[in-house]
């Protein structure tokens, strides 16, 4: 597939995954739980069959005896409080959160280990700050508003996101370490499945079959295949445009409003994370 091909799929999924989580839990009886292990299940299997055609089940079973545990552990927060916030927060909102959640704690994570900011990375990191207190502002319209638990759900999903995407920093083959971390939640989700299943329907266990095997594992695999022929405007470009598709998606399937106040915390986002980016280009 080529390049820009790729990287449209890559980021029309990232937004899908909100807009499906929301609307199956919306709109059928499954329960966030399990659809959270659902989802991962289902990643865990397409990232099996994957590394079985690639010949790499083996080898890849024998890398995941280190680090693949914590970043495992990682996965299941995200993908749990990914949609228990889901059943109160709209999808852009959500969309929007996640990612600035994942951009402030990523830099968090960079600062502790030492990296140091200069003015506009840091002026940047001030107004990314600034649009996530702006999205949670008391809103006067019922239908936009969102409780604090959701809020904090779905900022721990986003934090939990980034420290696993922080731990793969450094491994030389991110689709095989994420395909392991996949293949460890499964393994975990399948007993808790049938444990602490709630109510499972055949259609909500098919769109989290779908958010997990589509718009997760292929996703993640494709990302990690076309990221290093990716230019850092190319990256930053796609993954702000996320939140932007996602309120979209919600508001054509869902009738989800979009407001002012949305619009001027992804503007604000946006211009902070592209200060971020410049800073970071001209070090």
């Amino acid at each position: 597939m080529p390049l820009y091909l790729s990287l449209l799929f890559v980021t029309f999924a990232f937004a899908a995954n909100s807009v499906v989580t929301r609307f199956a839990l919306e709109t059928t009886e499954i329960d966030a739980v399990s659809f959270s292990l659902i989802r991962l299940l289902a990643g865990a299997m397409t990232f099996m069959l994957i590394f079985m055609l690639r010949r790499q089940l083996i080898q890849s079973i024998k890398k995941s005896l280190g680090r693949p545990l914590l970043c495992a552990a990682a996965l299941f927060v995200y993908a749990l409080c990914f949609s228990l916030a889901y059943l109160q927060l709209a999808s852009g909102m959500g969309a929007l959160l996640l990612f600035g959640s994942v951009q402030l704690t990523l830099m968090s994570f960079s600062y502790l280990a030492g990296e140091r900011f200069g003015k506009l990375e840091f002026t940047g990191l001030i107004l990314a700050a600034m649009s996530m207190v702006i999205l949670c502002w008391p809103q006067q319209n019922e239908s936009l508003a969102a409780d604090w638990q959701s809020i904090i759900l779905m900022t721990t999903a986003g934090s939990a996101w980034a420290l696993f995407t922080f731990l793969g920093r450094t491994c030389k083959d991110p689709l095989t370490e994420t395909g392991l971390s996949f293949m460890l939640c499964g393994l975990l989700s399948l007993p808790l499945l049938i444990l602490f299943s709630d109510s499972l329907t055949l259609l909500g266990g098919l769109y989290a079959i779908l958010s997990g095997a589509i718009f997760s594992a292929l996703a993640y695999a494709a990302w990690y295949l076309i990221l290093p022929r990716l230019g850092g405007a190319e990256i930053i470009s796609s993954q702000l445009s996320v939140p932007a598709l996602a309120a979209f998606g919600g508001w054509l399937w869902l009738s989800e409003p979009i407001d002012s106040q949305f619009l001027f915390a992804l503007l604000i986002l946006i211009i902070g994370i592209i200060m971020v980016f410049k800073g970071k280009t001209k070090k």
